[in-house]
């Protein structure tokens, strides 16, 4: 998991990196980030329900 945070870390610092006149590249960088920053909450909301049914902790969150 340290992995896909640090591989998220990395997108975002390449699309500081580049200058403004790459605008679409930034753009695409930064959702590039995004789209694996959501994989990593999906995951991590799955692990976290799997938890909760083994161990009988936790409830609905809404």
């Amino acid at each position: 998991m340290q992995k896909k945070i640090e591989a998220i870390k990395d997108t975002l610092d390449e699309a500081k990196r580049l200058p403004a006149i790459k605008a679409a590249a930034k753009i695409a960088a930064a959702e590039k980030a995004l789209e694996k920053a959501l994989s990593l909450i999906s995951e991590i909301a799955h692990r976290i329900e799997v938890l909760e049914g083994v161990t009988g902790v936790g409830g609905h969150y809404e």
